[in-house]
């Protein structure tokens, strides 16, 4: 970060401090946010600072730090911006003072100064990963004042393993109505609340599951005789069990990149396809036409098709409707319509899990493509072909060859 010119300093002093100088007392606590703590660690390995930004930061904040007779507080917290930020910092004490800082992405104008009253500026760096936490100690004599700093994580994150890559877009938490009363089955709409999260711009593809699976679900399945290029790399995968992606692939995939990646929540799903706070309400993930935004069975040839080819949604993500079907976390069930809890989860227990978005497979007057309409089968895949009819002539059949899923990250 550029450093700031003491006259400058002192010219910026002299402004804000009439402004915004605000005291840190317990009766008059600091313009501050409430800090976000982010459970996944500050990454900070793999953290990219924006060294070739040398434009001065925008002042977002003030605060000023008592370090005298008067201090009572020992604490303070601050929230920046994803992109470079800053504020001003105000230290008023009686002894001489001096800085430690927890994080390489925190930087001070200065780090040591003189009795008195002294402004200085806090800084952080540009943040292209997920939400981060610092810390800043200010000693005075016997005095000692923490300063909790939150930084809010990229709009668009890229995780790589094994030589891999792949987006995940930030969804802001927010208040919308799930559930619809115009198709059967899938009411009644309740009011749901949900914090922020990340989840996949696209479908996991044939070669993120492989690069941690190191082999293809497809093996013993005819189904895919007569199927094109169904394990090009950057078709989705597809034929694949809410076991296989809860026990084997998650663990396997969290353990290689130190995230907690999981399946979304019906909720979170749902959210997302709608466009999360920029939802234009359409019926289809991007649009109320289902061809510009879908492969279904009117136009996909009964194939998969490489993730991306479509538009995507108002939040740039693509096949939230068609191509393959996509696994939830939740047990299917009727909602519980009337809770209020935030980030509700489903059931507790079920025959069938959530699938959601529709396939290549759907047909033109079948509501699955739509955001709001639900889809379940067993956790396993293997059921009656005929629908369990306990027939002991009935045979067993796979019923996953055209789900798939994609992961979300949560952010508390």
């Amino acid at each position: 970060m550029k450093k700031t010119p003491v006259f400058l300093i002192l010219i910026a002093l002299a402004a804000f401090s009439i402004l915004f100088q605000t005291s840190c007392s317990k009766d008059d606590p600091a313009p501050d946010t409430e800090q976000n703590n982010d459970p996944n660690g500050t990454d900070d390995d793999d953290n990219d600072d924006d060294d070739d930004d040398i434009t001065d930061p925008e002042i977002s904040d003030s605060l000023t730090i008592y370090l005298d007779k008067t201090s009572s507080t020992e604490s303070s917290k601050l929230s920046f911006d994803s992109h470079k930020d800053a504020a001003l910092l105000i230290i008023k004490s009686n002894n001489p003072w001096e800085t430690a800082i927890s994080q390489d992405w925190l930087d001070l104008a200065a780090t040591s100064g003189d009795s008195g009253t002294t402004g200085i500026i806090i800084g952080a760096s540009l943040n292209n990963r997920i939400p981060r936490t610092g810390e800043i100690s200010i000693t005075s004599g016997d005095k000692t004042h923490k300063i909790s700093i939150y930084q809010a994580g990229a709009p668009k994150i890229t995780i790589t393993t094994n030589e891999v890559s792949f987006n995940m877009v930030l969804v802001e938490g927010g208040s919308f109505t799930m559930g619809s009363d115009e198709l059967l089955g899938h009411g009644p709409p309740h009011e749901v609340t949900l914090s922020s999260y990340y989840i996949c711009e696209t479908e996991v593809t044939n070669a993120l599951w492989f690069a941690i699976m190191e082999s293809f679900p497809y093996e013993g399945l005819d189904y895919f005789n007569d199927r094109i290029d169904y394990d090009l790399p950057q078709k989705p995968v597809s034929a694949v069990s809410w076991y296989d992606v809860m026990d084997f692939f998650l663990p396997e995939i969290n353990s290689r990149t130190g995230h907690q990646l999981s399946l979304p929540t019906e909720a979170q799903w749902e959210y997302a396809a709608m466009g999360g706070k920029l939802s234009e309400n359409y019926d289809y993930a991007g649009s109320n036409k289902l061809d510009e935004v879908a492969w279904y069975e009117f136009n996909s040839d009964d194939q998969k098709h490489l993730v991306k080819l479509k538009p995507p949604n108002e939040l740039g993500l693509y096949d939230m409707s068609g191509n393959v079907s996509e696994w939830c976390f939740d047990w299917y069930g009727y909602y519980d319509w009337q809770s209020t809890d935030p980030n509700p989860t489903g059931p507790e227990t079920g025959t069938e899990k959530v699938v959601r978005g529709g396939d290549y497979t759907t047909a033109v007057m079948n509501p699955w493509c739509q955001v709001k309409a639900r889809n379940y089968t067993v956790p396993d895949c293997y059921r009656g072909c005929w629908g369990d009819t306990g027939d002991p002539e009935e045979p067993v059949c796979f019923f996953c060859n055209a789900i798939g899923f994609r992961m979300v990250l949560k952010l508390e």
